[in-house]
């Protein structure tokens, strides 16, 4: 099986989380999130403890997608892929997509109920379910969860494994899985890695896990002590960002507003203090946790220097996605909002378009949008425009 091929890591990389590296994340597993007392039951522990125990190897994520391949070799090739995420943060997603292949494509941004990371893992799973059918009922015949939170949620909650998905293959963009570990590898023998994600994602240990459970990995303090860790691969803890979410959805142009690169670079030099060490950078590999952060790439390039790989995992989803199988036919693309149009939200995805060089999009007229409602959206009446 191809796919399996590209999902097996291998004995340096093998699955294997030890007691003592359980132990080890233990006190890192409630980072900076808080949900507050009301939500304790369903906090993001619930996904740690999901992740890290499904089985004896710690591993939930490889038997998964072994599943959803099983899935396509009933419909292949693949006409038709569907996406969501909580806002536009998926485009950059659809922009890998769309460098690799011509199928045809259903985008859901669930904006009406962004943004997923502050809500309970339970409710972000329930509202994964509810665009996810959406996309089964338009005629998707691959899902790509392009949201990390969104996808960490659906492992935990077995959304993918549910029986009204039987015959939709569900791709989350985290963790990390197969060929991600393959380009860890191409970076030499000292490899230090940042993650840079929203906070729910960072309290989740996603990452964490995931690279810590690969033989060689281990877990470093906040300040990267280059002379302790010189000839292995090392983690310092993951930054969260909800600002960044934040700086990123906005109506005015990027390049309209003089003060906003200037106020955004200065926050991210902020946030990413504990990477630098004497000014130099303290990692040598960052790992894009949110979706919507590539957008601002630039920044981060500017902040870092062309001396730390800066790591987009869609490009390993998109990658996945291709051994399912994907039709050269394009019939072109379904851009949905789950909140009615008006000229702000529109501004906003066409910036973000223009942002990641996606100018050939045009999502300025609502009027040939189609307005459906969902059955349940939280309690609310969303519309999805199509």
């Amino acid at each position: 099986m191809a796919l399996w091929a590209s999902l097996d890591l291998g004995d340096r990389f093998k699955e294997n989380l030890t007691a003592s590296k359980r132990t080890a994340l233990s006190g890192h597993a409630k980072c900076s999130f808080s949900l507050g007392p009301e939500a304790i039951d369903q906090s993001w522990n619930v996904v740690i403890d999901r992740l890290l125990h499904e089985d004896p190897s710690g591993d939930s994520l490889a038997p998964l997608l072994q599943r959803q391949f099983q899935k396509t070799l009933k419909q292949a090739p693949v006409t038709k892929v569907g996406m969501f995420d909580s806002g536009l943060g998926g485009m950059t997603v659809y922009k890998r997509l769309r460098q690799n292949f011509s199928t045809e494509v259903s985008f859901v941004a669930d904006d009406g109920r962004a943004p997923y990371g502050p809500q309970p893992p339970a409710d972000v799973a329930d509202a994964s379910r509810e665009v996810l059918r959406f996309l089964k009922g338009a005629g998707a015949q691959i899902a790509l969860i392009a949201c990390n939170t969104a996808s960490i949620a659906t492992i935990a909650y077995n959304v993918a494994d549910e029986e009204e998905f039987a015959e939709l293959p569900i791709l989350p963009i985290a963790p990390p899985y197969g060929s991600f570990f393959e380009a860890l590898g191409h970076l030499g023998s000292c490899r230090k890695v940042g993650i840079f994600a929203t906070d729910a994602t960072c309290s989740s240990q996603a990452y964490q896990n995931k690279i810590l459970s690969a033989e060689g990995f281990s877990i470093a303090p906040n300040q990267v002590d280059t002379e302790a860790f010189p000839l292995q691969v090392t983690t310092t803890n993951c930054i969260g960002c909800a600002e960044c979410v934040k700086a990123v959805q906005r109506e005015a142009p990027f390049d309209k507003e003089a003060t906003w690169e200037e106020d955004t670079e200065a926050m991210l030099r902020r946030k990413f203090a504990s990477y630098f060490v004497d000014g130099m950078p303290a990692i040598n590999f960052l790992i894009f946790g949110c979706t919507h952060f590539p957008i601002l790439e630039p920044l981060v390039r500017k902040i870092f220097g062309d001396g730390v790989a800066l790591i987009d995992p869609a490009v390993y989803q998109v990658k996945l996605a291709a051994e399912l199988g994907m039709s050269s036919a394009r019939k072109g693309e379904e851009f949905s909002v789950s909140a009615a149009p008006h000229s702000g939200k529109l501004a906003t995805f066409r910036n973000a378009a223009r942002a990641i060089e996606l100018n050939y999009l045009d999502l300025r007229k609502p009027q040939n949008w189609t307005v459906v409602q969902l059955s349940n959206m939280g309690g609310r009446r969303l519309d999805i425009l199509v």
